[in-house]
């Protein structure tokens, strides 16, 4: 607190209660969060919870769509070495004075 132009004892006045009503506004900006849903913490031997789940569902999504462009790719490289071979091959014939028929 100030008094007469100093600080003297300097105290916090924030309580638990202002603590909650200031973190609930961020709460409520972040979608809210419903009462009693507590995370679940893993329990050896049950199994993967519900967000493990879930997050393997994505990397494994995203794991697909990352070997679909790979092959795709390989593909392409595959399909533009035959094409450039066929295209040396017939130059060679075209410039070959002998023709065999």
């Amino acid at each position: 607190m100030i008094l007469n132009g100093t600080l003297n004892n300097i105290q916090p006045t924030t309580t638990e209660f202002d603590i909650k009503l200031f973190l609930c506004r961020f709460q409520a900006l972040a979608g809210g969060h419903e009462e009693g849903h507590a995370h679940e913490e893993p329990v050896p031997g049950k199994g993967l919870t519900d967000e493990q789940v879930n997050v393997f569902k994505g990397l494994t999504a995203l794991i697909g769509i990352f070997i679909f462009f790979f092959i795709e790719r390989i593909m392409t490289i595959v399909t533009d070495l035959k094409r450039k071979r066929r295209e040396v091959s017939s130059d060679i014939l075209q410039r070959c004075p002998v023709h065999f028929e």
